[in-house]
């Protein structure tokens, strides 16, 4: 997923090695790594950056629809967007709390 990093940060990654990211940069990042530079409130997804609501074709420079998105995805996203989800849930629970979020 891509994300718009916020802050100058250094993570490790999935793969166990580290990895430096510099304010501005937009890279793609797994959702473990999102969630790590989220924390650290270094990174929001891209397209996340204005505060505009949630609805219809959503994540990112992409234009992926919520629809295409996969559960990670979905997870991530509604980190982002502040809104409360189980994560054990399925994908299809998952994205109807997101849609039912943005109504």
């Amino acid at each position: 997923m891509e994300v718009l990093i916020t802050r100058n940060m250094t993570i490790a990654t999935d793969a166990g090695t580290s990895r430096q990211f510099v304010k501005g940069e937009k890279p793609d990042v797994s959702a473990s790594e999102f969630g790590r530079l989220k924390r650290a409130k270094a990174a929001v997804l891209a397209g996340a950056e204005t505060s505009e609501p949630v609805e219809g074709n959503q994540g990112g420079d992409k234009g992926e629809s919520l629809d295409d998105m996969t559960k990670a995805e979905l997870l991530a996203y509604a980190e982002a967007n502040q809104i409360e989800v189980d994560p054990k849930a399925a994908k299809a629970v998952v994205l109807a709390t997101i849609k039912a979020a943005a109504e």
